[in-house]
């Protein structure tokens, strides 16, 4: 069932001020159209990218908690979809992304990167086939405007056109062991039938929404674009969802911190700067494909041999603070991208950049910490929680 989220070309336009997701006040913020709902909520505000985003609700530790297990509902709609329609259209993302995206069945979700030339990542984003010549590119909230240009920029030569649907589409994440029944009682496609990394659409909570099997935190759960005009209504009927399971509201920071980081997904400071094969998303890059844009920087980075790589650590006796150089035999020889303590692992952790002939699992270094003392990290497997996937695919 192919569903038409309601936009136009000049959809910005087509909004009323109540339900614009990219409204700009005299501040030049940009807000969700659930923002209003979330200040009534009393939630706390981050501004990333020049977005005002629900940061938490009170208690990350029991928003993260509530993931884990329950059902938590986050508002991530500064990640900005990106319509693209043509007839090349399946040639020009298998050229701008490192992993196969062209010979993908309808339905399938891939994670992937673009690069540039040089081989460094430009963004990490997911791509949806809804057609043979119909897809849906879903960018970072950081990266989406330059992702939007760079792609209008090597769209030169191909059959394509794309449209910004980031005013026009509100994303609602919907993550927890409970999501399912949550979000089963309110669409009538059988989501038993939905596998992790594939999508759908149908109507949610009245409407018409692409229903994907994918996220951000490790468990169970769904990405529902649901048209901007009707977001409030989505996000009402899920959160007055009460059958014995009950709907949390999430903040961005505890998926974007502790969820994440149990997880080891990439962040912006593990992408930064870096090519995928250096990072635990190497199995996405197809170096089989005819070509990609940064193929051969990133071929030659291979036949050199790394000098670096991303690994999880495990921290004894403290945090280290992201961006903390990593210290072996009093020599700084990598850098911390993220840390914190796990609330599900029971563990401080982190994720950094060291030498690649010591980043098998035991090797040890040292670190600082926030109040200035030394700390040991030793390397382990990652993720840090989950390490099967089993909860991602239940």
């Amino acid at each position: 069932m192919l569903l038409r989220f309601p936009y136009t070309a000049n959809h910005a336009a087509a909004f009323s001020p109540n339900h614009r997701r990219c409204e700009c006040k005299e501040d030049n913020m940009k807000r969700t159209a659930l923002n209003s709902l979330q200040r009534a909520l009393g939630a706390a505000f981050a501004n990333p990218a020049g977005w005002e985003m629900a940061a938490s609700y009170g208690d990350p530790l029991a928003e993260h908690n509530a993931v884990r297990n329950g059902c938590g509902m986050t508002d991530f709609s500064s990640m900005g979809p990106i319509d693209v329609k043509g007839p090349d259209v399946a040639r020009y993302l298998n050229y701008l992304t490192v992993n196969e995206v062209a010979d993908i069945p309808t339905g399938r979700v891939v994670y992937t990167t673009m690069l540039n030339e040089q081989g460094r990542i430009l963004d990490d984003v997911t791509v949806y086939k809804r057609a043979d010549d119909h897809y849906m590119v879903v960018t970072s909230t950081a990266k989406h405007e330059a992702t939007l240009a760079w792609m209008k920029k090597q769209a030169e030569g191909f059959c394509v056109y794309l449209t910004d649907l980031v005013s026009a589409i509100t994303l609602i994440c919907l993550q927890g062991p409970d999501s399912r029944e949550v979000l089963q009682k309110h669409t009538g496609y059988d989501l038993s039938k939905l596998s992790y990394f594939h999508f759908a659409e149908d109507m949610v909570a009245g409407a018409p929404t692409l229903i994907s099997r994918t996220g951000f935190t490790g468990e169970l759960g769904y990405e529902l674009y649901v048209p901007s005009i009707m977001a409030t209504d989505v996000w009402e009927a899920l959160l007055a969802t009460d059958d014995g399971k009950k709907v949390v509201p999430v903040g961005t920071g505890a998926c974007g911190a502790t969820l994440r980081l149990e997880k080891a997904y990439m962040g912006g400071a593990e992408l930064k700067d870096a090519n995928p094969v250096e990072l635990p998303i190497a199995w996405t890059v197809k170096l089989n494909k005819s070509s990609f844009i940064g193929k051969e920087a990133t071929q030659e980075l291979k036949r050199n041999g790394l000098s670096r790589k991303l690994v999880g650590l495990e921290v004894i006796g403290g945090v280290p603070a992201a961006g903390a150089r990593i210290m072996l035999d009093g020599e700084a020889v990598g850098e911390i991208t993220s840390a914190g303590y796990g609330p599900t692992v029971g563990k401080n952790i982190a994720l950094g950049f060291v030498p690649f002939a010591n980043s098998s699992p035991g090797s040890t270094f040292e670190v600082k910490g926030s109040d200035g003392k030394s700390l040991k990290m030793v390397v382990v497997a990652t993720p840090f929680y989950d390490p099967k996937g089993n909860r991602v695919r239940s």
